[in-house]
């Protein structure tokens, strides 16, 4: 369940328009769902660790808004507003590329290339995005709030972020954790929802052939230059 907790994470994390009001909430669940991933690569150990940072960020964030909301404390003027934001904004960088390598390395282990590929992709597309829209909240590129830069970031992160979502949704279809090979699925009500999991559960099963085929080969080639 683990990629299952990281993709709820993943959804929520998608809107950036009230990430100071919902952010927790993602984190909250990517945490849940790193912790049972820690014990498979180091990826996934250091990115737990950012997603604990991120969680703590994201509460001095939401407190901090909700005061500068209700007129206690004018935050967003104040000088805590760029070091909180540029904070937040390192912190979500730092996760993504960490949960990317431990993608990248359980995707490795069982022999899925294309996902390995897609957490590179990823890792880069997220780091620039947020690299970006550090410099520009900084205000050390001149005038690109106004000149339609935060609309440009806006939408590239939400696109980016549905990336990184479907990217875990694909890890959570495709990859069978130790101890979730013997959990039964539970029918769902909807005849359309049963077709779907057929759908991947096909999809599945030829993924894992296709790991066990590749590891076979290496297995063999690896025997074939011991004897040379």
């Amino acid at each position: 369940m683990g990629f299952g907790y990281l993709f709820f994470g993943a959804v929520l994390w998608i809107n950036p328009l009230l990430s100071a009001y919902t952010e927790w909430a993602a984190y909250l669940f990517m945490l849940a769902g790193n912790r049972k991933l820690a014990s498979y690569n180091r990826g996934f150990r250091y990115s737990r660790i950012a997603a604990v940072s991120g969680l703590a960020l994201s509460f001095l964030n939401l407190f901090l808004n909700a005061a500068d909301e209700f007129e206690l404390f004018d935050f967003s003027a104040g000088i805590l507003y760029p070091i909180v934001s540029t904070a937040v904004l390192l912190n979500a960088a730092a996760y993504v590329l960490l949960l990317m390598v431990g993608i990248y390395q359980i995707a490795g282990e069982t022999g899925l290339e294309k996902l390995k590929t897609k957490a590179v992709y990823r890792a880069v597309l997220h780091t620039l995005v947020i690299l970006f829209e550090t410099v520009v909240s900084l205000g050390v590129l001149e005038n690109a709030a106004g000149d339609g830069s935060m609309g440009v970031i806006l939408f590239a992160k939400i696109f980016v972020r549905i990336l990184n979502a479907l990217l875990v949704f694909s890890c959570y279809r495709m990859i069978c954790l130790e101890g979730d090979e013997e959990m039964p699925r539970k029918e769902s009500r909807f005849a359309f929802v049963n077709r779907l999991n057929e759908h991947f559960d096909r999809k599945e099963e030829e993924n894992l052939a296709l790991a066990r085929e590749r590891r076979d080969e290496r297995r063999k080639k690896k025997q074939q230059k011991r004897r040379k």
